[in-house]
């Protein structure tokens, strides 16, 4: 019993009736321009075709960019999440020194763990850790080992954090993370994502709470002065 045909198989067969032909690829034939002997009627018809096929082309190349994206975010997430249950029962003395080694501040680790700075170094000593903290440890370490898999570009990943999202501001991805804001750190590392729509997403208002009191302007001679911004 034959296979029931596929979407694509119709698409494909359908394209080669309106052409007029039985053989050739869908681009090869919609590739080929009017000839010399077409009539004006013919030509806009066959220019409505190639319209629609290559919208229907357009279409499904953003259908299966969409499918793409969804499914390396859902990996993406899926090692974060795995290698946190891995990490979580290693102990804050060794989740500290690793995130140490990468080139954490203590008051950084302390931010984005949402702690204090003595209750770190507790942890250093071995002490005090709960069991939601050590996860909160755990998933920091882990996001910190993952992100550089998905961006090799980042080969120094405190560094990474401590960088402002856009020049316009002072926010970083210690200030996403330590807000509650995780999934946006992952989109920024990624780099699909416009950093302007990142900060877009953190606080919609970040141009005007981040707006400078003072401009730059070109002076009479010619250097560049500061002056207060004009309201």
């Amino acid at each position: 019993m034959a296979s029931p045909r596929t979407q694509w198989e119709m698409w494909t067969d359908g394209a080669r009736d309106i052409v007029g032909t039985g053989s050739g690829s869908v681009p090869d034939v919609l590739d080929q321009g009017p000839t010399p002997t077409q009539t004006s009627a013919k030509t806009a018809s066959d220019a409505a075709i190639k319209t629609d096929w290559s919208g229907m082309f357009r279409n499904i190349a953003n259908i299966v960019n969409d499918v793409a994206t969804e499914t390396h975010q859902t990996d993406y997430m899926l090692q974060v999440r795995l290698r946190t249950s891995e990490l979580v029962g290693a102990g804050g003395q060794t989740l500290l020194g690793a995130l140490a080694d990468m080139g954490f501040a203590w008051r950084d680790i302390a931010r984005m763990v949402g702690v204090s700075v003595p209750a770190i170094q507790k942890w250093r000593r071995g002490e005090g850790l709960t069991g939601e903290n050590a996860r909160k440890l755990a998933r920091l370490v882990a996001a910190c080992e993952v992100i550089p898999k998905f961006n090799p570009m980042i080969t120094d990943v405190a560094l990474w954090f401590e960088a402002p999202i856009v020049d316009e501001a002072p926010v970083n991805p210690i200030d996403l993370w330590s807000s509650g804001n995780q999934q946006l750190v992952f989109e920024h590392a990624r780099l699909e994502v416009d950093p302007l729509t990142t900060m877009d997403s953190f606080d919609p208002n970040w141009r005007e709470t981040y707006r400078s009191e003072f401009e730059t302007f070109r002076a009479g001679d010619g250097d560049l002065s500061i002056r207060m911004r004009e309201r």
